[in-house]
């Protein structure tokens, strides 16, 4: 699932839950949204230059993952289906 969201409110809530969220933070709408949706897992796209910047990102993408509350790692830069999965899954995992 992919859910584009331009407000903290809403993040704050979102990685309040319980479930594996990753936020995906980008300056733009792009194909690799489609390949991301493709995921098994819900993910939140932010655009909005005032939250990136709130968040200190510095690489475009980068995906914040939260699991039980908790921000477990970070991916920064765009990779492929297979290195992507492999780094969720070695986050989820550790």
């Amino acid at each position: 699932m992919f859910i584009s969201i331009d407000n903290m409110d809403e993040i704050d809530n979102i990685i309040k839950t319980r479930e594996l969220m990753l936020l995906k933070f980008d300056n733009k709408e792009s194909k690799y949204n489609e390949f991301i949706d493709g995921l098994s897992f819900k993910v939140i796209n932010i655009t909005d230059e005032e939250i990136i910047d709130f968040y200190d990102i510095d690489v475009l993408p980068t995906i914040l993952v939260y699991k039980d509350r908790n921000l477990m790692d970070s991916i920064k830069g765009f990779h492929t289906k297979t290195v992507l999965l492999k780094k969720i899954m070695n986050i989820i995992e550790n």
